[in-house]
């Protein structure tokens, strides 16, 4: 399933714009920005793809007929990957708990650190001493090979892989189990943030986002919409540069609603109002056309691609546990959904 992940350029993505800085306009726009932080995303990527080559035992440097070296493409990726700042990637994402292979590999490389042919090959890695990159590959690969002893690694990995599966498999029933009930939805997703600032994480941690979260949902499943609201997808992460921040995916019943953008931005302004002004947020549904895979707006149970988009949208905030995933007390859950509507009782689809 990891490998699948590091695989799916759309969901990586979805990773890297949820480090992007969400500013508003005077007008009264969001924006995305690009931040630095965002790449730290592909150099997470990155160090799970080397791990998984040093665990597969595969080569770094091979030797032609001549006795001539050269690095193969895990050896190149393992380069690029011994300048990442570590240092920086845990004070970024302190709020963060990194994939197993990560932490595996950020140890490795403070072993690394008192050792001289380290600092030649990380430094330097345009003049590269192939003496010392055999030597730092192959401190590397006993470091990684040490920590996964007696499977270590691997059982931890299997354990967040079979955890992600049951996500997943839930969020897929829970979208069936919506279009068996109603026959159309209206699916609208908003980012639910904080300006940049506004809130010292450090001294509230997820307990206030999570606290302004809660009021929120209240807010949804009130009189505003009520009944209306077929069921909801919710998921917590952190972000670098912008801290807690909440995606949330909202179903409502496809009969008597209509406007996905407006109700998108009604519930965008209620969030910001929620947080007293503390808050921002980015309404998907004004830019759904921009999705490869469109999912957002009105959604008929016969329209089998879209409802396919969708189960992959709601699928996403599963699976990016597997690389990132929040750092919360026992028993606090990252995900959460609705109730599971009740079946539909009678023949034929419903007329809801």
């Amino acid at each position: 399933m990891l490998a699948e992940i590091l695989d799916d350029e759309n969901l990586i993505d979805q990773m890297v714009e949820g480090q992007w800085a969400l500013m508003t306009t005077e007008e009264g726009g969001d924006i995305l920005i690009k931040s630095d932080e965002s790449s730290l995303i592909y150099d997470v990527c990155s160090v799970i793809q080397v791990v998984m080559g040093l665990l597969s035992k595969r080569e770094m440097v091979t030797v032609n007929r001549s006795g001539r070296r050269s690095l193969t493409p895990l050896g190149r990726k393992t380069l690029e990957c011994l300048r990442i700042d570590f240092t920086c990637l845990v004070v970024k994402f302190s709020a963060e708990a990194f994939n197993p292979y990560v932490s595996a590999f950020a140890r490795a490389i403070e072993r690394l650190r008192s050792d001289d042919a380290f600092w030649g090959v990380s430094a330097y890695p345009n003049n590269l001493v192939m003496d010392d990159a055999v030597k730092t590959f192959q401190i590397l690969k006993d470091e990684i090979l040490g920590a996964d002893d007696g499977g270590t690694l691997k059982n931890t990995l299997r354990n967040s892989e079979r955890n992600a599966r049951k996500n997943l498999a839930g969020l897929s029933l829970y979208v069936d189990a919506l279009l068996d009930r109603y026959s159309r939805l209206v699916v609208v997703r908003v980012d639910l943030r904080y300006e940049i600032g506004g809130v010292n994480w450090k001294e509230g941690s997820a307990g206030i986002a999570r606290s302004d979260f809660n009021n929120f949902l209240r807010f949804v499943k009130g009189k505003r919409f009520g009944k209306d609201v077929c069921g909801y997808v919710w998921k917590l992460e952190y972000g670098a540069l912008q801290g807690w921040h909440y995606h949330f995916l909202l179903f409502l019943n496809g009969a008597r609603h209509r406007e996905d953008v407006s109700i998108a931005k009604e519930l965008g302004d209620a969030w910001v109002e929620i947080t007293q002004g503390k808050g921002c947020y980015f309404n998907c549904n004004a830019r759904k056309e921009k999705y490869n895979k469109p999912a957002l707006g009105v959604v008929s149970w016969r329209d089998l691609d879209k409802v396919q988009n969708l189960k992959m949208a709601a699928g996403y905030l599963a699976k990016s546990d597997l690389l990132i995933r929040p750092n919360l007390a026992g028993g606090e859950r990252a995900l959460g959904k609705g109730r599971m509507p009740k079946s539909h009782s009678g023949k034929g689809r419903p007329r809801l």
